[in-house]
């Protein structure tokens, strides 16, 4: 059921004189969102490094992550090096497979005992 504006302004009145500051208490019920504090003032983030320890001339296996290259390879180079002129970034290393050589994260090579 629909008020017209002159009979919602009589039942907001009969409202008012019946509890009075009832109306106003309604408006002011929005609460504001607390601050909290999730990390400690003195929050250090732990920085997690993996670091793989291949060597130069081991025999590794490979698998790229959409399965391009998979196989046998070579390490030519490891990380910290400069191979070529180019400087290896860290945990990346040069490999031989299949008579070329790439440039490969430690996460898709896998040590052949």
């Amino acid at each position: 059921m629909s008020y017209n504006k002159k009979s919602l302004l009589e039942a907001k009145k009969k409202l008012e004189e019946s509890n009075p500051g009832y109306l106003r208490s309604i408006r002011k019920t929005k609460s504001k969102p607390k601050k909290t504090i999730i990390k400690k003032e003195n929050f250090e983030k732990k920085k997690t490094v993996c670091e793989w320890n291949f060597k130069v001339n081991e025999l590794v296996y490979i698998k790229d992550y959409n399965g391009a290259m998979e196989g046998i390879a070579l390490i030519v180079a490891e990380s910290g090096n400069k191979f070529f002129g180019r400087k290896i970034s860290h945990n990346h290393y040069y490999v031989l497979w299949e008579n070329k050589i790439f440039e490969v994260s430690g996460t898709y090579l896998r040590k052949i005992l």
